[in-house]
């Protein structure tokens, strides 16, 4: 009887700490897919080239966007202030000329 109680389902020790998070997890920055990479690839990291639920590459590379997109953002912001300022200089015209007649 005792000999059957110790015979207890061993658990796999990556599997425990897996539910303990010690090991280490990849998020993937597009979809935010959550997974533990649980084999090492032929160029000996245990990064997979995409992800697995999203199938991107770039999966462990921030998004960014480009230096000359900013300066166009900021060109467009500086007209629409502009822009901005001329109706505002209007409405106070339009607002005056109703007050005075």
């Amino acid at each position: 009887m005792s000999q059957e109680i110790s015979k207890k389902p061993e658990v796999p020790p990556e599997e425990f700490l897996n539910k303990l998070e010690v090991l280490p997890r990849a998020i993937c920055t597009r979809c935010g897919y959550k997974w533990t990479p649980n084999s090492k690839h032929k160029d000996g990291s245990n990064l997979p080239k995409a992800c697995p639920s999203c199938g991107s590459v770039y999966w462990n590379k921030a998004r960014r966007r480009g230096v000359e997109r900013i300066a166009q953002n900021e060109q467009r912001m500086k007209n629409l202030e502009a822009k901005v300022e001329e109706l505002e200089e209007t409405l106070r015209q339009v607002l005056e000329d109703v007050q005075t007649s």
